[in-house]
């Protein structure tokens, strides 16, 4: 990192010609800003009143100013990291707080839930009018939402890690479908675009979770749409493999769209969801090496994607 001077005036250099604003400078003294042999920035100082130039006592000088303004971008850049790092942390403490609520939560309450699923059940098998058999079936129809509400609780605070296996991934999106195959309404277009015949090292049934939350919302979203359709993709992206859950429906805003991952929040209405499923899904994608991606535009639908890595044939 020399320092450069350049005697002027500079509107007399034919290279600064064509640069109106240097016209007026008589002298410059010109310093980069270097750390570990990478330039991090430039310095400039132009005289454009004394009709002395720059000598070298000045260069001298400049040259210690500059090693200061070096530290001081490295300060400002090291103050940055430990910010973020520090926000990064709590929020890690706060989640992993949230965990242990949860779970604790989840297992206090799973017991009476299981009492209730069960004698409902067993008033099912009753002789029973039919008022009271409508009863029965709403109670049985909202037990199992809390018992699904308990299980993201739990899967949210145990944070299991995956049991890993070769699966294609073709495979797991097809099973998938089929597991959900009773919630997709008669008139809702299902398309399938599979580009890519990928294997990934994955937990079947976590992944799967995954892509049955991708398709519960996308049919939540297109419920109120006058062509309701669903595509799905399988396709490459670089060394990963790109699952897309796409639908028609409402969409959402970028303002909405970063918040969609975090524990507990939701958009649906009170009642209608724990606001985990996508939380529960960010952490079940990161233990495999991936990760969750979410685009959309108000009024333009939405696509949800889940990226692995995918198995290379050195393993």
């Amino acid at each position: 990192g020399e320092s450069y001077m350049i005697l002027g005036p500079l509107a007399g250099a034919a290279r600064f010609k064509d640069v109106p604003g240097l016209r007026g400078v008589r002298s410059a003294l010109i310093q980069p800003l270097t750390s570990s042999g990478g330039v991090i920035g430039v310095l400039c100082a132009n005289r454009t009143s004394s009709p002395l130039p720059f000598d070298e006592s000045d260069a001298r000088n400049f040259s210690i100013f500059a090693i200061h303004a070096v530290q001081a971008v490295l300060n400002a850049r090291l103050m940055r990291q430990l910010s973020l790092s520090q926000a990064h942390l709590k929020e890690s403490e706060r989640i992993n707080a949230l965990g242990r609520v949860a779970a604790s939560v989840a297992h206090d309450i799973n017991n009476p839930l299981t009492c209730i699923l069960g004698s409902a059940q067993m008033l099912e098998t009753s002789k029973l009018t039919p008022e009271q058999a409508e009863d029965v079936a709403c109670i049985l129809e909202q037990t199992e939402r809390c018992r699904r509400i308990v299980e993201d609780l739990l899967t949210f605070g145990r944070g299991s890690p995956p049991i890993l296996k070769p699966e294609p991934v073709v495979a797991l999106v097809e099973s998938a479908l089929r597991l959900i195959r009773w919630d997709i309404a008669d008139g809702v277009a299902i398309t399938r675009e599979f580009s890519d015949t990928a294997v990934v090292m994955a937990d079947a049934l976590q992944i799967k979770q995954i892509l049955i939350n991708f398709v519960r919302n996308a049919l939540q979203a297109v419920a109120s749409a006058r062509a309701p359709r669903l595509t799905l993709r399988v396709k490459p992206d670089g060394d990963m493999v790109r699952v897309e859950v796409s639908d028609n429906g409402h969409g959402f805003d970028e303002a909405l769209r970063k918040k969609l991952f975090k524990p507990f929040f939701t958009t649906k209405a009170p009642g209608q969801g724990s606001g985990l499923g996508l939380s529960v899904c960010a952490g079940i994608a990161a233990a495999h090496g991936g990760k969750l991606e979410a685009v959309s535009r108000p009024g333009e639908g939405a696509t949800f994607a889940l990226l692995l890595p995918r198995v290379t044939e050195a393993g």
